[in-house]
């Protein structure tokens, strides 16, 4: 085998579920073998108290010249264990996959020549369809990344996110953020957003993603929001100076070198100032100016006025929100989802027209495409896809 190849494909492994885990190998083994570019498949136990070598060995064989695996003598955590996987790797580009998702046709080929060609691209995600033993939930993962909220409800989706190697080494690979060792996921792609431009692939969702009882983004909801203001604050840390410039509400020009951070520093501004309501308004408003194709910036600033009786404001920031992203169905339907849960709170009651168009809207959104509904295992793809949200029993808050 060459010494380099063009991507490596990563899998963290620990007490994995056998059928579901070979079903993971074998979809990232066919985005392998449809590419007429070079790979390789690196599959490490992260020191499971049941020994699964044989089952390792299994999914080896699967693809010897294609597929390494090994074990580690210890536990040693999710972000530990990726950055050993890639120091063992030898790909151009690399990708983390989870040991129980399955992994959609999306073309690797083109994916790694828009990165060879845009060298502003640090890295390139798409979409995830979440399912579980009854079909697709009906919710979708990821979008076009805010700059302004990567902190709050980040867009990106780790799960076959293609990174370059240089890029992901200059920024920690897989480091967990200090006092928060379970979202090294997130803290990766908040360092790579603060300096870099991420690819949005709009045309091929990459992953079908398993929501199951015990696993870790369940497991772990209140440490998620424990850790997000230790990962704001380590951002903070490495911009003090304008970090403190903007708390003061003095939100400097945005230039083509500086825009992301400060965007990203604005956004977490608002986050610590949610009490300071004029400051956070002005934040926010602010953003939405500087940068008005930032979704992030129109979404919390409605958030944050979503509480107020005075209608006028809200409904103004609403209709400009609405005439600003007319052409993106994605950010229409979280704004009229956030206008559900003000009718709600506010009212008792959500008007049936604002119902109507929230579920017009995300009937559009999260319409499952066929790539997406033939690769469902079975027997989920013959199951009804359900609703995603009950809209006036899971409100927003900020």
């Amino acid at each position: 085998m060459p010494q380099t190849v063009d991507a490596s494909f990563l899998i963290s492994v620990y007490r994995p579920h056998p059928e579901h885990f070979l079903t993971t190998v074998k979809s990232v083994l066919r985005v392998m073998r449809e590419a007429s570019c070079t790979s390789e498949l690196l599959l490490c136990d992260d020191g499971s108290p049941e020994d699964c070598s044989a089952l390792l060995e299994q999914a080896r064989q699967l693809a010897p010249d294609m597929v390494r695996a090994w074990r580690s003598p210890q536990n040693r955590g999710i972000g530990p264990s990726r950055c050993a996987m890639v120091e063992a790797s030898r790909g151009r580009y690399l990708a983390s996959f989870d040991q129980d998702d399955i992994m959609l046709p999306f073309g690797l080929d083109r994916v790694i020549g828009l990165l060879d060609t845009n060298r502003n691209y640090s890295s390139s995600y798409a979409r995830k369809w979440l399912f579980d033993e009854n079909g697709l939930t009906g919710e979708v993962h990821g979008n076009i990344m805010s700059r302004f909220n990567m902190l709050f409800t980040p867009k990106v989706n780790i799960n076959a996110m293609l990174i370059r190697r240089e890029d992901l080494l200059a920024h920690g690979s897989f480091m967990p953020c200090p006092n928060s060792p379970i979202n090294d996921d997130v803290f990766l792609m908040i360092r790579l957003g603060a300096d870099t431009d991420l690819h949005y692939d709009a045309e091929v969702p990459r992953a079908l993603y398993r929501v199951h009882a015990g696993q870790n983004s369940l497991k772990y909801a209140e440490l998620n929001s424990r850790d997000f203001p230790v990962m704001c604050q380590y951002i903070i840390n490495q911009y003090p100076e304008l970090y403190q410039q903007i708390q003061r509400g003095d939100i400097p020009e945005c230039t083509p070198e500086n825009f992301r951070i400060v965007q990203g520093l604005t956004g977490i501004a608002t986050y610590f100032n949610q009490r300071d309501y004029p400051l956070a308004d002005h934040l926010c408003a602010v953003a939405a100016e500087r940068h008005p194709e930032d979704s992030g910036a129109w979404e919390h600033w409605l958030i944050l006025n979503s509480g107020s009786q005075t209608m006028e404001k809200w409904e103004d920031i609403f209709r400009r929100a609405n005439q600003q992203f007319a052409d993106n169905v994605d950010a229409l339907f979280i704004f009229w989802l956030i206008a559900c849960d003000r009718a709600d709170r506010l009212f008792g009651k959500v008007p049936e027209e604002v119902l109507a168009e929230t579920r017009r809207l995300q009937s559009i959104a999260w319409a499952p495409p066929q790539i997406v509904l033939d690769n469902v295992p079975s027997p989920a793809v013959k199951k009804q896809t359900r609703p995603a949200y009950t809209f006036v029993e899971q409100p927003i808050v900020f």
